[in-house]
């Protein structure tokens, strides 16, 4: 009761409310799953590689956070693309959070389906590929 009079909704809100998110989201199960796992693999190869290059949890940090923020300022995350100059369009290309916006956006609000999202999943699995390849061989040239 207490959680519909937060919400502002009763019995019948929540009923239909769940019922609109089960049909919408249901069906894009699939497209979610397959962005999730490309994202999160991109994610964890990224982490993988800073830790192989920093040599304390303070360095992991400062390195992380700031590319991070470099790759999510560039990417659009921060300040939409279509409102960056052209060069800086260009570059948020080479985002990797761009792509998992890019990829974010034609599911959730274009409702696109993982035809039009492949390109997106296609370079994130790449960055995981690449990043996690290249934490195996700074972590082999260090051992």
């Amino acid at each position: 009761m207490a959680e519909g009079a937060v919400l502002g909704v009763g019995d019948q809100g929540r009923r239909g409310l769940a019922q609109h998110v089960d049909q919408r989201v249901s069906p894009r199960s699939e497209k979610r799953g397959s962005r999730g796992a490309a994202v999160s693999l991109a994610a964890i190869g990224w982490a993988l590689l800073v830790a192989t290059l920093t040599r304390t949890p303070q360095q992991a940090t400062v390195v992380g956070g700031v590319g991070n923020i470099l790759m999510g300022a560039i990417g659009g995350v921060m300040v939409p693309k279509f409102m960056m100059p052209a060069a800086m369009q260009q570059l948020a290309a080479l985002s990797p959070m761009a792509w998992g916006l890019d990829g974010l956006h034609t599911v959730a609000l274009r409702h696109g389906g993982l035809a039009e999202i492949a390109g997106q999943l296609g370079l994130l699995f790449a960055f995981a590929g690449g990043t996690l390849l290249l934490a195996v061989l700074v972590s082999r040239k260090s051992a």
